[in-house]
């Protein structure tokens, strides 16, 4: 994955995929391999609880910053593309709070789809049967959300619209993409958006 500045990112976890092992994100630069910058805190956010970001994802680039999925605490976690700060803060008590699924891209300019399954988990996931969420990127990590799917398929889209499916007997649904958009714009204090059936507007085609 580059960037504007010629720097390729990928991800390491020496010592393990869980925060309290630690977490260790490097940008390499894409000509010698040597790394630009490394950021081997994130994973302890908060060093009494030995909690923070997780390494359970690809990565992304939007809005100048670093996107990974982030495990159950915070995710997706962001870092400054230039310094590799760790932009994601608050780990409040610990517990889970985040979805924690695998997949992450860019929608639009200012959105993130992320979520689906945990990363290595079984066949049969009672825990973590999969959430695809649709959020705003604010300025240290996501901010007002909405559920677009759920189950192992990742939502697809183009530059006019978003195709979702819960699961391979469900019906596929296809939402225009300036439609969900504006849906998202007229959510207001900092809530998730709903449709009145729970759901974002699912009207085009099929």
């Amino acid at each position: 994955m580059g960037s504007s500045d010629g720097a390729v990112y990928c991800l390491e976890a020496a010592a393990g995929i869980i925060d309290y092992d630690g977490t260790y994100v490097y940008a390499l630069d894409a000509v010698t391999g040597r790394p630009k910058w490394a950021n081997m805190t994130s994973g302890h956010l908060d060093k009494s609880l030995r909690k923070g970001v997780s390494a359970q994802g690809v990565l992304t680039l939007a809005a100048d910053r670093l996107w990974m999925p982030g495990g159950n605490v915070i995710s997706p976690a962001c870092y400054d593309v230039h310094k590799g700060e760790c932009l994601s803060r608050s780990v409040g008590d610990g517990s889970p709070r985040s979805n924690r699924g695998e997949e992450i891209g860019v929608f639009g300019e200012n959105y993130l789809v992320f979520g689906g399954r945990l990363k290595y988990s079984g066949i049969r996931n009672d825990v973590n049967p999969g959430l695809f969420t649709l959020a705003k990127i604010g300025p240290d990590g996501v901010g007002r959300a909405t559920n677009v799917g759920s189950g192992k398929i990742p939502p697809a889209w183009s530059s006019e619209v978003l195709v979702m499916a819960n699961g391979p007997r469900s019906v596929p649904v296809c939402v225009d993409n300036a439609a969900l958009i504006d849906f998202m714009e007229k959510a207001t204090g900092g809530r998730p958006a709903r449709s009145a059936d729970g759901r974002p507007p699912t009207t085009v085609r099929a």
